[in-house]
């Protein structure tokens, strides 16, 4: 059976990344996390003091690399736990403005799908970087249900964290991925869309894989 692509998008926090790998795995695909290559230039620019006027002259500096356990690198450094927190969570969706930032993720974004057999998750796959998809997802979730997801991720990482900021974060994260310039967070026409408000992982994974056999058939 020929291997196809997989386009799962969603506002932050919609169970995207946790669902993608779970899927990736059950089909033996490979799962890329979009959103962490952003968070990674977001990472740079805060280790590094880059502005986010200035880092466009910095791009071809950074390096963005996956392993097969899902860890991200940057410039061949591990940097998988560093890019879960505040700092970067509180710059990244300013970063995915960037229409520079933006055209070079899409990029490699595009060169990583060119094997097929992936599941990638984000904001602009199935709408921009994978317009071609057999299967497009746009994963929705209430922002309370979303922050507290977020709360307890963070808690399981050991990061000390506060239920009402993450709620507030998030709901200013999406009228930033709403209302950007270049590639804003958007449905596209063909996506299937999915509430997982109240959806257990397991359901999340098990109805992407049924929407997928249905469209593979």
């Amino acid at each position: 059976m020929r291997k196809e692509i997989i386009a799962i998008d969603g506002p932050a926090a919609s169970g995207k990344s946790t669902v993608a790998k779970r899927v990736a795995k059950k089909l033996n695909y490979k799962y890329i996390d979009s959103g962490a290559m952003y968070r990674a230039v977001a990472y740079y620019m805060l280790k590094n003091k880059i502005s986010l006027e200035d880092i466009k002259n910095h791009l071809d500096e950074i390096v963005i690399d996956f392993d097969v356990a899902n860890n991200v690198y940057l410039n061949k450094q591990d940097v998988s736990k560093e890019l879960r927190s505040e700092e970067v969570t509180n710059l990244v969706a300013q970063v995915a403005t960037i229409k520079e930032v933006r055209e070079k993720l899409v990029y490699l974004q595009q060169q990583l799908g060119q094997e097929k057999g992936i599941v990638m998750d984000g904001r602009d796959i199935g709408s921009v970087v994978f317009k071609d998809a057999l299967v497009k997802i746009y994963q929705v979730a209430s922002v309370k249900a979303r922050a507290l997801r977020r709360y307890e991720e963070n808690i399981a990482r050991g990061i000390t964290s506060n239920l009402e900021q993450i709620e507030q974060e998030i709901a200013k994260r999406d009228y930033e991925d709403l209302n950007r310039e270049h590639s804003p967070l958007l449905k596209a026409s063909d996506a299937i869309e999915i509430d997982t408000s109240t959806m257990s992982i397991d359901e999340n994974v098990q109805e992407i894989i049924e929407i997928f056999r249905k469209k593979v058939k």
